[in-house]
């Protein structure tokens, strides 16, 4: 079971196979540490402030965008509807439901620029 290399030393087949796969292993990290390395970082902070921006290039991306979460909005406004119609009273038992609810209505308060206080 023991294989000789060299004079004197002796090394066996689980040790090599053992090292070979610790050498592919840090091979595979230095890998992708390059990768996370050359992936832009951007803060949503920086995103927002790029949104908020009065660049006319970008209201193209800032229509798309209000646009999609309009739509978005509609159809979660939709599936409560339709739950409603279906069984008002159930609706409120269903954990689930009751957070789609608050978090739809937290959306559209935010959409619509309602003040929650004062």
């Amino acid at each position: 079971m023991t294989t000789y290399h060299q004079e004197g030393q002796m090394q066996l087949p689980r040790a090599d196979a053992i090292r070979s796969r610790l050498i592919d292993t840090f091979s595979l990290i230095e890998h992708l540490q390059g990768l996370s390395q050359a992936v832009p970082r951007h803060t949503i902070r920086e995103l927002l402030e790029l949104l908020e921006s009065t660049n006319t290039k970008l209201w193209p991306l800032k229509l798309t965008l209000e646009v999609a979460t309009l739509f978005i909005l509609f159809i979660f406004f939709l599936e409560i509807l339709r739950k409603w119609l279906s069984n008002f009273s159930l609706f409120w038992k269903s954990g689930w439901n009751v957070f789609d609810f608050v978090v739809t209505m937290l959306v559209r308060i935010e959409i619509l620029r309602v003040p929650l206080v004062g």
